[in-house]
């Protein structure tokens, strides 16, 4: 019978390597397997290759948040698991103010630099559980899974606007970012994607 097997070998000083083996087994008259022919073939940098494609499929590649396809993904599986386990989830939506200004001023590197800096401490400031999504230019993303009720998420959101208004040096300029944040409840303001 033939085979195909991807290995993953780590090398001594931690670099990894992908090989892809096929091959036949050779039989003699009594059945008994004596010897193997077949390839072996290095295919790290194919394998690199296919998965970055995969990672900028589902990950904005600015700031490695989610994107748009994968969070609509993923607001998908919070409506079904509200629906299935009659829980509430919140939809936090953000948009950087006046973002245009920076890119126009200090050109679309510090917009880039401001884009990362953000994603960051949206990251940093929520719990694991929660996810952040970048869905394009300066709009971002916040689903609370675990809230339920509008006080708490309000408080958090709060929270938010404060993170993102400490000031952060841009191409040696010291610049005060705002933002806006809406607000949507799973169920209450909605029950479908839109």
């Amino acid at each position: 019978p033939a085979f195909a097997l991807d290995l993953r070998f780590v090398q001594t000083g931690g670099q990894t390597r992908v090989l892809h083996t096929q091959g036949e087994a050779m039989y003699d008259e009594q059945g008994r397997a004596t010897r193997v022919m077949g390839t072996l073939q290095d295919i790290t940098e194919r394998t690199a290759a296919e998965n970055r494609i995969k990672f900028l499929a589902y990950y904005d590649s600015l700031t490695n948040l989610p994107n748009r396809e994968m969070f609509n993904g993923m607001l998908r599986r919070a409506i079904d698991a509200g629906e299935r386990y009659r829980r509430q989830f919140a939809l936090l939506f953000i948009d950087l103010d006046r973002f245009k200004v920076i890119n126009d001023s200090l050109g679309h590197d510090a917009g880039d630099m401001l884009l990362v800096e953000i994603g960051g401490r949206l990251r940093r400031a929520l719990r694991s559980s929660d996810v952040v999504a970048r869905l394009g230019g300066d709009e971002f993303v916040v689903i609370l899974e675990e809230a339920s009720e509008r006080h708490e998420v309000e408080r958090i959101a709060g929270e938010l606007l404060s993170v993102l208004s400490q000031p952060l040096l841009l191409s040696g300029h010291e610049c005060h970012t705002t933002a806006s944040i809406g607000i949507a409840m799973y169920p209450a303001d909605g029950v479908d994607m839109q």
